[in-house]
């Protein structure tokens, strides 16, 4: 999902998931002892694993030192700052927190000085500072520039002859340009008219003197300001109903402007340029899906070289020959953001986020032909999620890194996370499962998608011990792990070769693999409870007819029985056991979008919805508490989506929101500590992060229901 960038003019309406619960939508649940109104839940949410997510540039975040080597400034989850030395790609956090809890990615531009230094300026990822940094001794001095306002989705920044930073930047809808003066900053109102926050560029001339593009919101312009020595002149480039986003500034040797731009109302990437007071301007592009996201470099001969983006194409380069423009396609994935500058030879070298792989390039003409190298890889993890709490509550949880698929294990103590890989070996991980033994050593039962195998995975003083269950034909899917009194382990899963349910255990004279149902396509959406007396028991989803099905062990022989035949229900079941050994089934009802809980008590089964607010129940996680009630995290499929959390009362259901986003809540899993509070593990799919929700009160205001005497 692109990032929340307001220069893409992506716009979303953030709906929360509607309650649906006994008592109404203000999901308040009713009794004779009086009125219980919605509970008031805090959740602490954590990032257990949350590796940079995407990647921004902008039209000034690539520089070439005086050896032609490449400076790259990019934000996602933090500021990076890479530079190559000839060998090596190296790269490093400048602010480990701009985006504050990804909020907005900081928007950032970078020059080289005469030394090479880089020097920096961006927003803070709230948008509430303006901050410039120095790169000296190998580490950043930041200091902040201006506070207070609201600082736009823009800033740019240039050094003068001396070093000097100049930083053009919007507040509060207003343009200013700030110089450093000493240890302080000098800061002019440049123009007030309209909404200036986007599509800033600066540049500066023989004289030092700065130059401004930049987009004005209210009337769809392409505007320029400069200093002329006494004041600030302010000017119209182009008008029209949408232009001027996306633009890009450069001055040449003469002091004459040159700006390239987006035409939105006609779809053409534009240049113009500024001579004897007047603009001319050349249509650049007018065959592509809108260009976007140009950068701006003069040779030395000021003929314009331009970088941009195409939604069909990719990454363009477009370059004035003297008597025409000549585009070349640089790259033909999808891409977001360029950045351009010309070696000391006019060789063009391109940055850029290509979010086809969500990879930042870098790209330079060599040979006739455009070179990519891969700069940096945005990571993706925490789906298939299980959690599992130690004897100590701590949370241990197993989940898949996809971008390297790879089955990763975290373990969180005093509010740090520690995560490490626990296999590696082709692509592995998904479907897992984890259970603690007696010593709080992890154990994991999961796929193999390289082998179609079952593997099983222990902790050990060594390490980590694999072994592979079942390699019979594709087998190892929906798998679900339970550990008895003796330690041993049992797992059901899905033989995706016949279509069966499987459940297998090991012994002492090693694994045992035995088929549990047959009967048609069954076996999708396993869970697995040990009974009392080491009995399984098996939830599962039969795809054949759409329906959920039980599976329990009496020690002689497998009793299959289908709980709820009613639509096309089971999906992502999830199965335990009360003290009495009755099964509670959390599942979902494909058929009418709602969340369900199945549980048998007498030899009956009985069945309730839980929540039928728009489309929920998917990745359901049932887990019973103390007292016998049932609690159930699940995701919230209808628009924007979230991560859901429901639980009994004795008189009904109460569910609430614990997180919302687009793909926020999927592949939960839950757990209760010794208090019956909640502790969620979920993948949040917008920031492809791993998460961990812990509730720490619930509270409850009940108000007195007063009786009247037919007297009175």
């Amino acid at each position: 999902m692109p990032r929340p960038d307001a220069r893409r003019r992506l716009c979303a309406l953030w709906l929360a998931c509607l309650l649906s619960l006994p008592g109404g939508p203000g999901g308040a649940a009713v009794s004779s002892a009086g009125a219980v109104q919605p509970p008031e839940p805090v959740w602490s949410i954590s990032c257990v694993d949350c590796p940079v997510d995407n990647f921004a540039v902008n039209d000034r975040s690539l520089a070439l030192d005086a050896d032609g080597y490449p400076h790259v400034l990019y934000s996602g989850d933090d500021l990076y700052y890479a530079w190559f030395d000839g060998a090596w790609w190296h790269s490093e956090a400048v602010d480990d927190a701009p985006g504050g809890d990804n909020t907005y990615t900081s928007f950032s531009s970078l020059a080289l000085d005469g030394k090479g230094v880089p020097h920096i300026s961006y927003t803070s990822g709230t948008n509430t500072a303006l901050y410039y940094a120095i790169r000296t001794g190998g580490r950043w001095q930041r200091q902040v520039v201006e506070s207070g306002a609201h600082y736009g989705y823009d800033v740019a920044l240039a050094l003068d002859s001396a070093g000097g930073p100049h930083i053009g930047y919007s507040a509060g809808g207003q343009l200013r340009y700030a110089r450093r003066t000493g240890t302080g900053w000098s800061i002019e109102a440049v123009d007030s008219r309209g909404w200036l926050g986007w599509h800033i560029s600066l540049a500066l001339d023989g004289n030092d003197r700065p130059h401004i593009s930049y987009y004005d919101d209210i009337d769809g312009d392409l505007r320029y300001a400069y200093w002329s020595g006494v004041a600030w002149e302010r000017e119209t480039v182009e008008s029209a109903t949408w232009l001027g986003e996306c633009n890009s500034i450069a001055v040449d040797a003469a002091g004459i402007p040159g700006i390239s731009y987006i035409d939105y109302t006609t779809g053409k990437l534009k240049y113009a340029r500024r001579r004897d007071g007047a603009w001319t301007i050349d249509i650049v592009d007018d065959a592509r899906w809108l260009g976007g996201f140009t950068s701006l470099a003069l040779d030395h001969a000021g003929h314009p070289h331009i970088s941009y983006t195409d939604l069909n194409t990719g990454v363009l380069y477009a370059s004035w020959s003297g008597t025409g423009w000549i585009t070349q396609t640089v790259d033909s994935t999808n891409v977001w953001d360029t950045a351009l500058a010309l070696d000391g030879n006019d060789v063009p070298h391109i940055a850029y986020y290509r979010w086809s792989d969500r990879t930042l390039q870098y790209a330079s003409w060599l040979d006739a032909d455009w070179q990519r190298v891969t700069v940096d890889t945005v990571g993706q993890v925490g789906q298939y999620t299980s959690l599992a709490l130690d004897t100590l509550e701590q949370p241990h949880i197993g989940y898949v890194d996809y971008a390297h698929a790879d089955l990763r294990y975290a373990q969180g103590a005093g509010g740090y996370w520690e995560t490490e890989v626990v296999d590696s070996a082709g692509d592995v991980g998904r479907y897992n499962d984890l259970a603690l033994d007696a010593e709080n050593h992890p154990r994991f039962s999961y796929y193999d998608g390289s082998a179609g195998d079952l593997r099983f995975a222990s902790w050990t003083a060594g390490g980590w011990v694999i072994q592979v269950v079942d390699d019979v034909g594709d087998v190892g899917l929906y798998t679900s792990l339970a550990l008895d009194g003796g330690g041993n382990p049992h797992i059901s899963y899905y033989d995706g070769s016949n279509g069966d349910l499987k459940v297998a255990y090991r012994a002492d004279q090693g694994w045992i693999a035995q088929t549990v149902d047959s009967d048609g396509d069954v076996g999708l959406y396993t869970s697995l409870a040990l009974d009392g007396s080491g009995r399984p028991h098996v939830s599962y989803y039969d795809a054949t007819h759409g329906d959920l099905r039980y599976a329990s062990w009496t020690g002689d022989e497998w009793v299959v029985q289908t709980v709820d035949g009613a639509g096309d229900v089971g999906l992502y079941t999830s199965l335990a056991l009360d003290s009495s050994d009755d099964p509670h089934i959390s599942y979902h009802d494909r058929t009418n979008g709602h969340l369900k809980v199945a549980r048998r008590a007498g030899g009956t089964w009985a069945i309730e919805t839980v929540d039928s607010a728009g489309r929920v129940g998917q990745y359901s996680s049932l887990a019973l508490d103390s007292g016998g009630m049932a609690h159930v995290s699940y995701y919230c499929l209808s628009n924007p989506g979230g991560l859901k959390y429901a639980y009994e009362t004795g008189s009904g259901w109460i569910a609430g929101t614990v997180a919302s986003g687009w793909t926020v809540g999927q592949s939960t899993s839950l757990a209760l500590d010794r208090s019956n509070l909640a502790r969620i593990s979920y993948h949040d799919g917008d920031y492809r992060d791993l998460k961990y929700a812990a509730l720490s009160q619930i509270t409850r205001t009940y108000v007195p229901v007063v009786t009247r005497s037919a007297g009175n």
